[in-house]
């Protein structure tokens, strides 16, 4: 994989216009799948709940350019200042107060109890990519705990269609008053030009935290639990695709991209359908190299050890 992102990184197209990647919400750290292409790609991160940010710091000089801005992402225009609810878990806090009715049933509430609500410097993304001069996003990554599709809504139209990838986190279950759940990011999602490429769906156990309490009564019991119980769906890992269909992204730039994106999530099957794609409008020896490689991968995979495991467990 390392000589294709090479070969992808000395284009022109990229060197003049490098991929940017979009973090909000990135309290967990930024995408470790960017470690393979930060060299030569500008990254912009937000996070207002820096208790768990030490990736971002530690990682900034692996980035042809990296932008970090410790403040709320808001789609209100004309809010300086806005609250921010700090949880039990850093990984929960937002900008919307948790529905503590909703949340009660699942052994996890707990984890959204406010420690803190405090009022933090609000940074319009929209905003903020005019001031530092980006007119283009590549990849959009957001988890905001319940704002991610307005975010998504707040850049232009023209950087929405131009996004190769769009991430979002939303949830499924009643855990943030007025937050944008997953059916609303699926909604407006598939009428623009994307493809749900990815879902995964997460959760918590579907018991209250008293009854979780006294069923599992030790430390050690609960951690346990937590890990063998199954789990019942709270919220879910979205992954978007841009379909191509839109004139601002049929250009090579942006199936090379489409390729490479695609390929370090493993999408080889997408990734091949980008290249050859690209090539029914370009002659580019690059993308031809590129469709074989994933049309490699794919032949190959057919017989890793998990497959065969799979197809003997299905047949005997």
């Amino acid at each position: 994989m390392k000589r294709f992102i090479d070969l992808i990184a000395k284009r022109a197209e990229i060197q003049d216009v490098p991929p940017v990647l979009m973090d909000i919400g990135a309290s967990e750290g930024l995408n470790p799948i960017w470690k393979d292409i930060a060299r030569f790609s500008i990254g912009i991160a937000f996070d207002a709940d820096d208790r768990d940010f030490a990736f971002i710091e530690k990682e900034k000089s692996d980035f042809k350019k990296l932008f970090v801005f410790n403040g709320i992402a808001t789609d209100q225009v004309h809010q300086s200042k806005q609250p921010f609810y700090l949880t039990r878990s850093p990984y929960c806090s937002s900008t919307l107060k948790p529905d503590t009715k909703g949340l009660a049933k699942y052994a996890f509430a707990n984890a959204f109890d406010i420690v803190e609500s405090v009022e933090l410097n609000a940074v319009q993304p929209n905003k903020i990519l005019q001031e530092i001069g980006i007119t283009y996003i590549d990849w959009f990554k957001s988890d905001t705990q319940g704002t991610d599709l307005r975010l998504f809504k707040n850049l232009s139209l023209e950087m929405q269609y131009q996004a190769v990838i769009v991430q979002m986190e939303p949830g499924i279950i009643n855990a943030y008053l007025g937050e944008d759940k997953m059916v609303d990011c699926v909604a407006y999602m598939t009428k623009m030009p994307f493809d749900l490429t990815e879902m995964t769906p997460k959760g918590s156990i579907y018991l209250n935290t008293e009854t979780f309490g006294a069923l599992f009564t030790s430390p050690l019991k609960q951690k346990i639990a937590r890990h063998v119980l199954k789990n019942t769906a709270g919220w879910t890992e979205l992954t978007f695709y841009n379909d191509f269909s839109h004139p601002s992204v049929q250009n090579v730039r942006h199936y090379l991209l489409g390729w490479l994106f695609n390929s370090l999530q493993g999408h080889h099957a997408v990734a091949y359908a980008t290249a050859a794609a690209g090539l029914k409008q370009f002659d580019d020896n690059l993308l031809v190299l590129l469709r074989d490689e994933s049309a490699r991968k794919l032949k190959n995979s057919i017989w890793s050890l998990k497959t065969v495991g799979t197809i003997f467990n299905k047949l005997f």
